[in-house]
């Protein structure tokens, strides 16, 4: 999969792009449940706040999302529907 990504600088990443540390509200067609996750390192990862996950990077789920966009089905017919937080578009470049 990392072959054939696209390498752009922090700067030029588009807005709508799921990065590191972004954090997006998907919905489950299966559970017919939507949730706010956090892209995060796995030693930060929680799932205990079900409104909020934090997820790892290196999961199925966290890996499938990465590099996706808005309106994008990943993992487990998981939809991407908005991108609450993206650090690239926000300018927080050291997050």
């Amino acid at each position: 999969m990392l072959e054939s990504a696209d390498v752009v600088s922090a700067e030029n990443v588009p807005p709508d792009v799921v990065t590191m540390s972004s954090e997006v509200q998907v919905w489950n067609e299966d559970t017919a449940r939507q949730m706010n996750v956090a892209l995060v390192f796995p030693v930060d990862a929680d799932g205990s706040n079900a409104n909020r996950v934090k997820l790892s990077i290196l999961s199925q789920m966290g890996m499938s999302m990465l590099g996706r966009k808005v309106g994008d089905v990943v993992a487990d017919g998981t939809r991407i529907d908005k991108l609450l937080y993206q650090p690239e578009a926000a300018g927080d470049f050291n997050r």
